[in-house]
């Protein structure tokens, strides 16, 4: 069995392979959709240091890069796995069936995009 010492050592070695050196903190004070990072302190700047990342083979297989859609500051937050291939093609989070039926489940609660946001994990 794993250690919780292997375990934190293993994601803080992922962690710098993606984002490097720097280690990114929200500062004291910011509102929950603001996330610093360098550059800006918001999901555009986040999307903008990320967008043409190469630092791990996703970088160089996707087709257009999928973040996130829908209201940043909503209560609601949907979270997938990972892109698929239609997702891939057209840059967009849940386009297919996973998507079909969150709309559903969306309308059957009374809520629209503009109440949740959607992104994926990876």
């Amino acid at each position: 069995m794993k250690s919780d010492f292997d375990f934190r050592h293993r994601y803080l070695k992922q962690y710098q392979d993606i984002y490097g050196e720097t280690v990114y903190l929200s500062p004291l004070g910011t509102s929950k959709n603001e996330l610093y990072v360098e550059g800006g302190s918001n999901l555009t700047a986040f999307y903008n240091l990320k967008k043409d990342c190469q630092k791990c083979s996703l970088g160089e297989i996707h087709t257009n890069f999928v973040f996130g859609i829908g209201n940043p500051d909503a209560d609601f937050i949907f979270v997938g796995e990972a892109p698929a291939k239609n997702e891939n093609l057209q840059g967009e989070p849940f386009v297919d069936r996973a998507g079909q039926l969150l709309d559903k489940i969306l309308a059957a609660i009374n809520l629209t995009l503009q109440d949740v946001y959607i992104l994926y994990v990876l």
